[in-house]
C-alpha cells in the first residue's frame, strides 16, 4: 500500500510528510476572503467521547472513528484477537492495551484493531516486525518504510489519531477511500485534507469490514451495557442530517438560495429538506441566520450565543464574523454557517460545511463567543 499524508504549504507546493505541515493558504468562506492561520501538529484528540449503540451513522464504513461503543471489555477484545488465527504477540497487543490506546488517543478501539490487522496482521508482518516499529504503519513511506521505527505502538496510535485522522480530515474509512480515488483521478485538493493512503482497491472498506466483525463478536459474547448518561451527546446522524451525506466531497447545490459553493447553501438545503416551506434566500450574512428568519413560525428554536451544552447534532450552527475556527478565521463580513453532525465532547463539534473547499465534515473546538446562534429543528 502506498502511504503518505499530503499537506499544503504557502504557494501551493505539495509535500509528502509524516506530520502535518504548517498551512498558510487563502480561501473564501461565507463570501469573504480570509487567510488561514498556521496549524500546529499538537493533538486535538479527547479523552472523553459520545457513545453510540453500534455506529454513529448506521454502518462502520461511514462511522465517525472518534465515536465509541460504551462498555467493551478487554476479555471480549482478547477473544476476537484469538479468533483471527493470527499468531500475534499477546504481550504486544491485547484487550487491556487496546482499551488504554483508545483512552489515550480517542480513536474507536474497533478501528484500532482494524488498522493494526490490515497494516501488519496485528504486528506480525512487514515493517512492524522491525525493532521499535509500530503495527499501524504510522510513519512508513514507500521510499522510507523504516521511518516507522520512530514511533512505538502507543505513540503511533495517538499521533495517527491527532494528525492523520483529525487534522487531515480522515474521520471515516469512506473518506479515506474517497480521497485515495480523488488523488488518483487528479481531483484531490489540499483543502480536502491530507491523503491517508493512495491504494484505491478499497483499503478503507476492508478496515470497516473488520470493524463489523469485531462488533459482531462483541454482540455474540455478552454485548455491552447502555452508557450511564445514555447514547448521544453527539448522537448519530439521523434521517434529516443524512440528507447531506451524499454531497460529501462535492458541493451542496444552491437549490434554495445561499450562493454557489457558499456555506449558506448548506444550511438552506438542510432546512428545506426538513420543511419545504423554508428557503433561506433572503439573508446576506451567515452569522445572522438565527435572527434573519421567523424560525418560530416553522417550529424551530433559536438559541443565541449558545454554550457548548446548547449545541446538538442536527442544529444549524452560525458562527460570528471573524471568529477563530482553529486553523482559519471566518469572513469578517459574513461569518460562517453549517450543520452540526456530532458533538463529540471536550468542546469539539463535527460540522457539515463548505466554502470554496468541497463539502465536508470538519471538526472544530468550541470557544466562548464563537457561535452567534444555533437553530434546533422541531423535536430536537
Amino acid at each position: 500500500m502506498k502511504k503518505f499524508i499530503i499537506a499544503a504549504a504557502a504557494g501551493g507546493v505539495v509535500f509528502l510528510t509524516v506530520a502535518l505541515l504548517l498551512i498558510s493558504v487563502v480561501v473564501e468562506i461565507g463570501g469573504g476572503a480570509v487567510k488561514i492561520g498556521q496549524l500546529n501538529n499538537g493533538s486535538s484528540s479527547s479523552s472523553t467521547s459520545s457513545y453510540v449503540k453500534d455506529w454513529s451513522t448506521g454502518d462502520p464504513y461511514t462511522h465517525n472513528l472518534l465515536m465509541h461503543r460504551y462498555g467493551i471489555t478487554a476479555t471480549q477484545l482478547d477473544g476476537y484477537l484469538k479468533s483471527t488465527g493470527i499468531p500475534y504477540d499477546p504481550k504486544r497487543i491485547n484487550g487491556q492495551l487496546l482499551l488504554e490506546w483508545e483512552k489515550s488517543s480517542n480513536l474507536d478501539v474497533r478501528a484500532i484493531i482494524a488498522i493494526a490487522q490490515e497494516e501488519s496482521s496485528l504486528g506480525t508482518a512487514g515493517v512492524a516486525t522491525e525493532p521499535g516499529a509500530n503495527m499501524f504503519g504510522y510513519g512508513a513511506f514507500d521510499s522510507n518504510p523504516e521511518n516507522a521505527t520512530q514511533y512505538n505502538d502507543a505513540k503511533a496510535v495517538v499521533d495517527l489519531t491527532s494528525i492523520t485522522i483529525i487534522l487531515n480530515k480522515n474521520e471515516t474509512f469512506k473518506t479515506q477511500d474517497d480521497k485515495a480515488k480523488a488523488l488518483a483521478a487528479g481531483t484531490w485538493t489540499p483543502l480536502m485534507g491530507g491523503v491517508y493512503f493512495t491504494d484505491t482497491s478499497g483499503t478503507g472498506k476492508r478496515r470497516a469490514d473488520i470493524m463489523q466483525k469485531v462488533d459482531d463478536w462483541i454482540n455474540a459474547h455478552g454485548g455491552t451495557p447502555a452508557p450511564p448518561g445514555g447514547y448521544g451527546g453527539g448522537g448519530a446522524v439521523d434521517g434529516s442530517i443524512a440528507s447531506l451525506e451524499p454531497f460529501l466531497g462535492t458541493v451542496v447545490p444552491n437549490t434554495y438560495g445561499g450562493g454557489e459553493h457558499q456555506c449558506y447553501a448548506v444550511s438552506s438545503y438542510y432546512a428545506h429538506s426538513i420543511d419545504a416551506r423554508i428557503e433561506l434566500n433572503n439573508g446576506i450574512a451567515a452569522a445572522d441566520i438565527g435572527s434573519d428568519y421567523n424560525w418560530k413560525a416553522w417550529g424551530w428554536t433559536v438559541v443565541t450565543n449558545p454554550s457548548y451544552s446548547d449545541i446538538k447534532a442536527g442544529d444549524i450552527i452560525n458562527f460570528v464574523r471573524g471568529t477563530n475556527m482553529g486553523s482559519w478565521n471566518t469572513s469578517p463580513e459574513y461569518g460562517h454557517t453549517g450543520v452540526v453532525a456530532q458533538v463529540t465532547g471536550n468542546n469539539q463539534i463535527v460540522v457539515y460545511d463548505q466554502g470554496t473547499m468541497p463539502f465536508a465534515k470538519d471538526t472544530y473546538t468550541y470557544h466562548s463567543g464563537m457561535v452567534s446562534s444555533v437553530v434546533h429543528p422541531p423535536n430536537k
